[in-house]
């Protein structure tokens, strides 16, 4: 899980965030921190390694069951999820996904916030973009925040998982193209009473 933009990690930081780096894949234990940013990458080549850290899904599955924010991009959807290919994953996203053969998603993204949620406003359009060889095995729109104007997203051109205090999505986000996007993850931060 690798992919941050330098802009939107930035966004964070102008927002008074301290960036704290970890590593699902070779930390045992979450460091101290107040919310996840939990972006893109590959989970599916290290789906056995990831799964085998049973600590590490454990403290973030707690992490989700004690309302804190939880921010997944694309791979972190994924990993949030609660298996790929049968392997146990964090469980927060309460639906399995398994990889493919094909592209289930390759597109530049419009996509605007059907309600209120981590890092967006009711109303918010944004631009973004979406790639993946996976599919999540939701059969129902009712918790996802987004509709996708142009793109694919999750299902039925929607996207944005939503559970308790947890958003995860297939949509790559930078800070030029949403730009209340750090204001928005960190005023959730700071409204909770840690």
């Amino acid at each position: 899980l690798e992919f941050y933009s330098k802009e939107t990690l930035e966004s964070l930081e102008e927002n008074s965030a301290e960036i704290v780096p970890f590593s699902p894949l070779k930390d045992e234990h979450l460091p101290d921190v107040d919310a996840l940013y939990i972006g893109g990458g590959y989970p599916e080549v290290f789906k056995k390694e990831l799964s085998d850290n049973k600590t590490m899904l454990n403290d973030i599955n707690k992490f989700h069951k004690e309302n804190r924010p939880i921010y997944g991009e694309c791979g972190g959807l994924i990993y949030l999820s609660k298996s790929i290919d049968g392997l146990d994953m964090v469980g927060a996203v309460p639906y399995s996904s398994e990889m493919t053969n094909k592209v289930q998603g390759l597109n530049y993204v419009v996509a605007r916030a059907n309600q209120d949620n981590l890092i967006s406003n009711e109303g918010d359009v944004f631009r973004a973009h979406e790639f993946h060889y996976t599919k999540l095995n939701i059969d129902k729109t009712d918790s996802l925040v987004f509709d996708v104007l142009r793109g694919r997203g999750v299902l039925n051109n929607m996207d944005g998982v939503c559970v308790n205090n947890t958003l995860a999505n297939y949509i790559h986000i930078h800070a030029c193209s949403h730009p209340n996007f750090g204001y928005n993850f960190t005023i959730n931060i700071s409204e909770l009473d840690i």
